[in-house]
């Protein structure tokens, strides 16, 4: 009997060490932590974080000038250029959101602001459209689509 005990005991040992695993594993960040997270990385200039809210099937990004790249390697690039560029904040407020099971789309209004080499100020406003899905249970973005806010020309 004491030697069952001790078998009994040696089998449940490791499946207790899985569970316990388990019960410290963090869910999955919520839509709003995963927008947020994003933000974030994109003002801290932080190619890594950034990386850990998309998704592995890649970005469609249409970018303030019309390009459209669809890689994750393109994504990498363009961010890499950008953040290596010095002397700009910007700013997002969403606008709108939609979230349903397996996908969620926001409507977020941008302001940009940066400060050249000699000084001068510049700005932008747009929106940007965000396509989030679920992967493995996790928000990750999908799609980028800016769109700056263009003054109307005086004729």
């Amino acid at each position: 009997m004491k030697k069952a005990c001790l078998i009994f005991i040696a089998c449940l040992l490791p499946l207790s060490f899985l569970l316990a695993e388990a019960s410290d594993a963090k869910p999955p960040l919520t839509l709003t932590e995963t927008y947020q997270k994003y933000i974030k990385s994109l003002q801290e200039k932080n190619l890594v974080t950034l990386f850990e809210t998309l998704s592995t099937k890649g970005v469609d990004f249409i970018t303030s000038n019309g390009s459209f790249l669809s890689t994750l390697d393109e994504y990498r690039e363009y961010h890499q250029k950008w953040f290596a560029e010095e002397n700009w904040t910007i700013d997002f407020k969403v606008q709108k959101t939609d979230e349903q099971k397996d996908y969620a789309y926001m409507l977020v209004i941008w302001n940009y602001q940066e400060t050249s080499a000699d000084g001068q100020k510049h700005s932008a406003q747009g929106f940007t459209t965000f396509l989030f899905i679920k992967e493995e249970g996790a928000w990750k973005l999908r799609l980028d689509a800016v769109t700056p806010i263009r003054k109307p020309q005086v004729k």
